[in-house]
């Protein structure tokens, strides 16, 4: 799984900013680009040719933090960030379509059909309640939003998308009668018993949409599985610390679980003992001073995170 997909996993399909700024740190581990530390900054410089990457994720994501450069540093990767936040902000809008398009795709959420068997008859009972008085007060939008809820309720598909779409539908519904029979109550006298018990009874509908609303899709068997083997590896993370250097993975790979361990929320305690680690070990690289010599996981992660927030706020 790539840092993405975990976050979707994880987050209740959720791309973090955490997930993206993995995602980066992962193409530097597969040395799509170099990083090179200068003072007290950092150079990230192309190594291979974008058109030659076959994910659109990972392409966006060059494109992301290149913009059409072929080397940047950290500083004016932030700098353009902060300059133009709209075009970074349709940046990151296709980087987690594309993460979500390829983690739909390995199934780890279902539709719950349990979630239909209270909702159908309930919803039905709704439209007869909203139906009487919506088209009483208000009978041309009552019509239409009646048409919606029934062409929906007839074209829900197994991943309920458009289930989702008759709570919501119904919950507007519920909101406009609240509003209306709310203002004939106070300002129709004659009306005003009505007005009051409507309101009251479309309040306690919409509270009772609002539960079904995000209820209609549960983890798979194999995204249980994969969230067991994440939490496991979150925890092999955790215990780098304490093992043996016989025990130890490949030194090569420890860049690799860094990028990981960004989107997973240990990148900065996991990056210092692998330091402590690499000096026992008496190891020596001539990226050392890049990849583990200094906070390069975590000072990047930070700075690409905030850029993240800033692109996304924007929008």
């Amino acid at each position: 799984m790539f840092p993405t997909d975990i976050s979707y996993l994880m987050k209740g399909k959720k791309i973090t900013n955490e997930a993206i700024s993995s995602e980066i740190l992962l193409l530097v581990a597969k040395k799509y680009i170099h990083v090179e530390k200068i003072n007290d900054d950092y150079m990230f410089t192309k190594n291979i040719d974008i058109n030659s990457i076959e994910s659109k994720k990972e392409k966006d994501l060059m494109d992301f933090l290149f913009d059409k450069k072929s080397a940047i540093t950290l500083s004016e990767f932030k700098k353009a960030t902060s300059k133009a936040p709209s075009k970074y902000a349709k940046k990151i809008e296709r980087i987690i379509k594309d993460a979500e398009r390829d983690a739909k795709k390995l199934k780890f959420y279902k539709y719950d059909k349990k979630s239909e068997v209270m909702p159908i008859p309930v919803i039905l009972l709704f439209m007869i309640f909203m139906a009487s008085v919506g088209i009483f007060v208000y009978p041309i939008i009552e019509i239409v939003l009646l048409v919606l809820v029934i062409v929906s309720i007839c074209h829900r598909n197994k991943n309920g998308d458009l289930f989702k779409n008759v709570a919501l539908l119904l919950m507007f519904n519920a909101l406009l009668v609240i509003i209306f029979t709310f203002i004939i109550a106070v300002f129709h006298a004659n009306f005003y018993s009505f007005g009051l018990y409507s309101s009251l009874v479309a309040l306690l509908m919409l509270i009772i949409l609002s539960v079904f609303v995000d209820k209609h899709e549960v983890l798979t068997d194999d995204g249980y599985n994969e969230m067991g083997k994440v939490k496991a590896f979150k925890n092999f993370l955790k215990d780098f610390s304490i093992m043996n250097e016989r025990d130890l993975p490949d030194v090569k790979l420890w860049e690799k679980y860094l990028a990981y361990a960004v989107v997973l929320g240990c990148a900065e305690k996991l990056e210092k003992t692998m330091k402590v680690k690499y000096d026992e070990m008496g190891l020596y690289s001539e990226n050392f001073d890049v990849f583990v010599g200094t906070s390069f996981h975590t000072t990047i992660s930070r700075s690409i995170v905030s850029s993240s927030n800033t692109a996304r706020n924007y929008s």
